[in-house]
């Protein structure tokens, strides 16, 4: 019987490790354009499944440059955790999720869609463009020190 649980208590955990989604985060050294495979931590464009994550300190040492998001992405996350700089998305963008605690978030005329969630926390800026937001899911702001919303 000791066998047998051990047994499921590993393949339970194994199976939280494998749907582990991966991170792939913003570490552009120059250039400023999302298109750039070499700008990522995992050597690509983020693609279907990934987190995007712009951040100069997590999981790694970031880029703190601008990005603009020059190419269609779907991805299952956008987080912008301790990052001055703004993300620019001149192209379409689905995501399931956004949490964004600091920097700028600009859309621009593309369409772009979140089903899930988005979480603003401490300050953060976002600005959107002549494009399409449609969002699905619940926005959250906690210890907000500054929001700002506008329409370019």
């Amino acid at each position: 019987m000791k066998k047998i649980f051990l047994l499921l208590s590993l393949l339970i955990l194994s199976s939280i490790f494998v749907y582990a989604s991966p991170t792939n985060q913003w570490i552009a050294p120059t250039t400023q354009l999302a298109n750039i495979a070499t700008n990522w931590s995992l050597g690509h464009i983020p693609t279907n499944g990934e987190v995007i994550v712009y951040s100069s300190t997590f999981p790694a040492a970031g880029s703190s440059l601008s990005c603009t998001v020059n190419v269609p992405l779907n991805c299952e996350s956008l987080i912008l955790s301790n990052y001055a700089a703004t993300v620019t998305v001149s192209n379409s963008l689905s995501l399931g999720n956004i949490n964004q605690s600091s920097g700028g978030l600009q859309f621009g005329s593309s369409s772009h869609t979140v089903t899930n969630s988005i979480v603003f926390t401490s300050t953060a800026s976002v600005r959107f463009g002549n494009g399409t937001l449609t969002f699905s899911g619940n926005i959250y702001t906690q210890l907000v020190a500054a929001l700002n919303v506008g329409i370019n």
